[in-house]
C-alpha cells in the first residue's frame, strides 16, 4: 500500500498544471464513472496518445479503499474514449488486477498492459511479479498474457 500511494504521488506531482489542463479534470471523470462510494484513493490514465489532441481512447484505473478495511484498496478500470472534446466511459474492464499499471500497447480490437503482481508466497503488501494482460476492447473481458 505504502509503495502503492508513494508511486501515484510521485506521479502526480511530475504531472504539471499544463498537463493537467489539457487532460481536464481526469481525477473527477474517474472518480464518478468508476468509484462504488464516490471517493478515490489514486489514479491512473493510459492514453493511446501523448496528447490530447492525438488521443481516442486511454484506459482509466481507479483505486478505491475497501470499506472496512485498514487501507486496502481495490482496482477499478474502464475504456474510454473522446467525444468532441469531453472522455467518456466506453467500457468497463473486468479481470484486471495488480498496481502500477503502465506499457499500454494499443491494437485495433485489444489493448496490452503491464502491473506488478504478486508472485507465489509473497505477502500482499509487497508484490514484485510482472503481469501482462491483453484487454478486449469489445467486451472489456481483460486475460493474462504472462
Amino acid at each position: 500500500m505504502r509503495k502503492l500511494l508513494t508511486i501515484l504521488t510521485m506521479a502526480a506531482l511530475l504531472a504539471g498544471p499544463a498537463t493537467a489542463q489539457e487532460w481536464g479534470d481526469l481525477d473527477t471523470l474517474l472518480r464518478r464513472s468508476l468509484s462504488p462510494t464516490g471517493s478515490m484513493e489514486g489514479s491512473i490514465w493510459l492514453p493511446d496518445g501523448a496528447t490530447p489532441q492525438q488521443s481516442a481512447r486511454a484506459l482509466g484505473v481507479a483505486y478505491v479503499h475497501v470499506v472496512g478495511s485498514a487501507g486496502s484498496v481495490s482496482l477499478h478500470s474502464a475504456v474510454f474514449t473522446k467525444s468532441g472534446n469531453r472522455w467518456v466511459m466506453a467500457l468497463p474492464v473486468r479481470g484486471l488486477f495488480g498496481i502500477e499499471p503502465r506499457n499500454p500497447i494499443w491494437f485495433g480490437d485489444r489493448m496490452e498492459v503491464t502491473t506488478t503482481v504478486l508472485q507465489p508466497g509473497e505477502p500482499r503488501c509487497c508484490p514484485t511479479g510482472t503481469g501482462v494482460w491483453s484487454i478486449d476492447l469489445r467486451t472489456g473481458q481483460a486475460a493474462r498474457l504472462r
